[in-house]
């Protein structure tokens, strides 16, 4: 457990993996800043070819989200049953 805006917590998890992950999902706080910061900080870590979603993601917040998937091919996934929120899945390139 820890806090998704420190970069002390976000390193730890980075170490107990050995820095690289294939899918991080962020179903954390739903702030703006908190999930921005999350991803900045994480995306390093992710593998080529890895993926990064961010669940939860307000309408409204969807044009600052997609400031974070410039290093990205972003994908957005909105559901129906749930109009005022969406995913994001952000697919880091082979290169990357």
């Amino acid at each position: 457990v820890g806090d998704q805006a420190s970069a002390a917590d976000l390193g730890k998890v980075v170490q107990c993996v050995d820095g690289r992950f294939d899918l991080i999902v962020d179903d954390g706080s739903h702030a703006l800043s908190d999930y921005v910061f999350s991803a900045t900080t994480l995306w390093p870590a992710l593998a080529p070819r890895g993926f990064y979603i961010i669940e939860d993601v307000l309408r409204e917040h969807l044009d600052a989200t997609l400031v974070v998937a410039k290093l990205a091919t972003a994908h957005v996934i909105i559901p129906s049953s749930f109009p005022y929120a969406c995913a994001v899945l952000l697919e880091k390139g082979r290169d990357a």
